[in-house]
C-alpha cells in the first residue's frame, strides 16, 4: 500500500476517534488493523494515544495486538490520567506495563528515521532525566496528567481535545497511589506535580485559580499522608517540599507547607535572607508553625519582635521549651530597636517570668532595662 493510503487510513481513524460515532469507529479501526505495517512508528504512538483519550479500552488493546511496538508509551497513560479514564490507566500499568517516566524506546537502526525524543515526551523529563527533581518547576510526564489539552498532544494529524476534569484525575491517582501502583520516584513526582499545578494556580492575583489549587493540595496532602503512614515515596518529597519556598510564593502555598510540614519552613527561614525579609508572609503562617531548633526559635521571635507583631509573639509563647533567654534577651533588643517599646516591654516581663526574677521584682528591673535600652 502507498504511503498516501495509509496516511488517509490513518486520518479517517482521527477523525472517527473525534466524532465519537461508533458506526465510523469500527470500520476505521478495521481498516488500520488491516494496514497496520503500512504506517510509521510515530503514526502507531499517535493512534494509541488518540485511542486512550477517546477513552474506549478495547480500541486500546486492539492497537496492541496489532502494532508490533510502541516507541513511547508514556504519554497514552498521561492522557488516562488526565481524561479520567480509570480502566485505561490500570490496563496499562498492569497489562502493558507502562512506566509514567519511562524513556523513549527506538529500536537501533530507527532513530534517525523517527523524530527526536523530545517530540514524543512533550519536552516533558523522564525518570531518565540528569535533572529530574532538580528544579522541581520543570515539567516531567506527570506535570502534564494535571493540565489541560493544548495542540501539543497531536503527533501526527490535526490537534484533537477532550473534557477534563481536574477533580476526578486527582481522585484517580489518590485511588491508584493508595493501591500502590506507582513505585517511589513516580509517587514522589506526582506529588510535585500536583504541589506545582497548585503553586501556579496561585501565582498571579489577577488570574487566581483558588479551586484548581485546593483540589491539587489536597491530593499533596494525601499523598504526604500515605508517604508518613504507609512509607510510599521516599524522603525526596522534603526537599521538593522546601524548593517551592521561592520568591513571590503565594501565602497560601506557604501556609500549606508551615501546616503540614513545619520543619520545612523553619529550616527555610533560617537559610534564606530573601524570606527573612518578608515579614508579612512570616506573619501570614506563625499560627500553624511548630518548635523547631533554638537558633531557628530564635531568628523568629526576633523577626517578629521587629516588627512589633505583638500577637503573633503571644502565639509562640508556648514554646517555653524551645525558646531561652538568649532568644529572649535578642529579640528585645530588636524590638527596642524599632521602636516597639510595648513589645519589648511584654518580652522582658516574659523573660523575667521565665528565667530571671521572681516576679515582685520584675517592675522595678524591668523599668531600668527598658529604659537603657530606648535611650
Amino acid at each position: 500500500m502507498s504511503q498516501i493510503a495509509s496516511t488517509t487510513i490513518a486520518q479517517s481513524y482521527r477523525e472517527a476517534l473525534v466524532s465519537g460515532d461508533i458506526s465510523r469507529i469500527e470500520p476505521a479501526l478495521e481498516q488500520v488493523e488491516q494496514h497496520i505495517q503500512d504506517m510509521s512508528p510515530v503514526t502507531w504512538v499517535d493512534l494509541l494515544e488518540r485511542s486512550v483519550a477517546a477513552g474506549n479500552l478495547s480500541y486500546v488493546q486492539r492497537l496492541y495486538a496489532c502494532v508490533p511496538y510502541f516507541v513511547y508509551e508514556s504519554w497514552a497513560l498521561v492522557l488516562a490520567l488526565r481524561c479520567g479514564h480509570e480502566d485505561i490507566a490500570r490496563w496499562l500499568i498492569d497489562e502493558a506495563h507502562v512506566d509514567l517516566l519511562g524513556p523513549v524506546t527506538i529500536p537501533r537502526g530507527e532513530r534517525v528515521m523517527l523524530p527526536h525524543e523530545g517530540a514524543f515526551t512533550r519536552a516533558g523529563l523522564t525518570r531518565k532525566s540528569i535533572t529530574l527533581f532538580l528544579n522541581p518547576m520543570d515539567p516531567t510526564l506527570s506535570t502534564y496528567i494535571f493540565t489541560d489539552f493544548t495542540e501539543r498532544e497531536a503527533l501526527e494529524g490535526k490537534p484533537y481535545y477532550y473534557p477534563c476534569d481536574l477533580t476526578l484525575t486527582c481522585d484517580i491517582v489518590r485511588r491508584l497511589a493508595a493501591e500502590k501502583y506507582f513505585e517511589p520516584t513516580i509517587f514522589d513526582d506526582l506529588f510535585r506535580a500536583a504541589m506545582v499545578r497548585a503553586w501556579k494556580a496561585l501565582r498571579h492575583v489577577e488570574s487566581c485559580d483558588r479551586s484548581s489549587a485546593q483540589i491539587c493540595l489536597t491530593l499533596a496532602l494525601d499523598l504526604m499522608q500515605m508517604h508518613r503512614t504507609q512509607g510510599l515515596g521516599d524522603e525526596r518529597m522534603k526537599h521538593l517540599l522546601g524548593c517551592l519556598i521561592v520568591p513571590r510564593v503565594s501565602e497560601d502555598i506557604l501556609s500549606f507547607i508551615a501546616q503540614h510540614a513545619s520543619y520545612i519552613f523553619m529550616e527555610k527561614l533560617e537559610e534564606l535572607a530573601w524570606l527573612q525579609k518578608e515579614p508579612l508572609l512570616i506573619k501570614h503562617v506563625v499560627e500553624y508553625l511548630e518548635p523547631a531548633t533554638p537558633q531557628q526559635n530564635e531568628l523568629l521571635l526576633t523577626i517578629l519582635a521587629a516588627q512589633g507583631y505583638l500577637d503573633e509573639i503571644k502565639q509562640i509563647q508556648g514554646w517555653e521549651q524551645g525558646l531561652t533567654a538568649l532568644a529572649y534577651e535578642h529579640a528585645i533588643v530588636a524590638a527596642s530597636e524599632s521602636s516597639h517599646a510595648e513589645v519589648a516591654a511584654y518580652l522582658l516581663a516574659q523573660k523575667q517570668e521565665l528565667f530571671d526574677r521572681p516576679a515582685e521584682a520584675a517592675s522595678d528591673v524591668e523599668d531600668d532595662f527598658l529604659g537603657s535600652l530606648l535611650l
